[in-house]
């Protein structure tokens, strides 16, 4: 397998004029499935759901330990645990759910950071177009042009990894009646099965419920939205969201 650089690109400082940050550009994203892969690949006697129980179970321990006012260190890894964010007037106040919020801090580990420092190769790009287009979509059955309900889908394109932000959801938009429109949630009612540059892979969840309008063979539009990776819990996400140009298809929902 070839090995991929780290590529970055340099934009003017918003803080500091004549300077210059460094933004950098994935390769992917990966989901839990290929991370499996990888664990499996590095370890062939390791089993796919031996890992995925493990995880389940990994996930739930952390978050009843955290729920408990906890702090999870792993060695050489990372360290998370629970905090309050959010502003108060005075001492006096107290936890105001409009004004504060519980959310997780997470460190990685010094010596984790070290040892990926001495892997890592990196190399300079022109900044990226940063505009997502969908050129071609097809589902994983048929490979007809369809987004499929039952079945992984294929939406491929340019840009579809955006630097500096990561999926929202798909908006499905009627093509007989523009004005009704649904938006799947990532992670909620979506699920990336992997991001590249220029593809994603996805499937509908069992949580996503079609609306009535949303028939069998029906005309649609489809685009993909984004928010900024580092976007916090009161942060605005008015006008700071990246969307496609909508790329006609059709529904399909047949077992």
């Amino acid at each position: 397998m070839e090995k991929k650089s780290l590529s970055y690109y340099l934009h003017e400082s918003p803080l500091a004029k004549g300077k210059f940050l460094a933004r950098t550009v994935l390769n992917s994203i990966y989901s839990d499935e290929k991370l499996i892969d990888e664990m499996i690949r590095n370890n062939p006697g390791r089993k796919t759901n031996d890992i995925k129980e493990f995880f389940k179970e990994m996930v739930k321990a952390a978050e009843d330990l955290m729920s408990e006012g906890n702090g999870i260190s792993i060695p050489n890894f990372l360290k998370i645990s629970p905090s309050v964010k959010g502003s108060f007037d005075s001492d006096n106040d107290f936890f105001v759910p409009s004004k504060n919020w519980v959310d997780i801090n997470c460190t990685v580990s010094s010596a984790f950071i070290s040892d990926f420092q001495k892997k890592i190769t990196l190399e300079k790009t022109d900044k990226l177009n940063n505009f997502p287009l969908i050129s071609s979509v097809c589902d994983t059955k048929t490979k007809e042009s369809v987004i499929q309900h039952n079945y992984p889908n294929l939406i491929r394109g340019n840009y579809l990894l955006v630097a500096g932000y990561e999926i929202e959801g798909l908006t499905i938009i009627s093509k007989a009646d523009n004005t009704k429109s649904v938006t799947v949630k990532n992670d909620k009612e979506l699920h990336v099965v992997h991001l590249k540059t220029k593809e994603m892979m996805f499937n509908f969840k069992k949580s996503f419920k079609a609306p009535e309008w949303l028939e069998e063979g029906s005309g649609i539009l489809i685009k993909l939205t984004y928010l900024p990776q580092d976007m916090d819990a009161n942060t605005e996400s008015k006008d700071m969201n990246v969307s496609c140009k909508p790329f006609e298809t059709k529904w399909s929902c047949i077992e």
